[in-house]
């Protein structure tokens, strides 16, 4: 139910900022925004399962040396 608000709130903000824009300047920049994010999220990810690793190998040598 929240996600279907949810979509719903994002899909008429869409609509209102660019409905009625005639060349994709917005949406570009739209894009490049989405894509910042992406790419912030995946580096943040990458940086979160090296960290685990870490954390799960040092947690097995715990258990192996008691």
């Amino acid at each position: 139910m929240k996600l279907t608000k949810l979509f719903f709130i994002v899909l008429l903000a869409t609509v209102l900022l660019f409905g009625g824009q005639a060349e994709a300047g917005g949406l570009k920049h739209l894009g490049k925004h989405l894509e910042k994010m992406g790419q912030n999220v995946l580096h943040a990810t990458e940086k979160v399962v090296h960290v685990l690793k870490e954390v799960k190998d040092l947690t097995k040598k715990d258990t192996n040396d008691s």
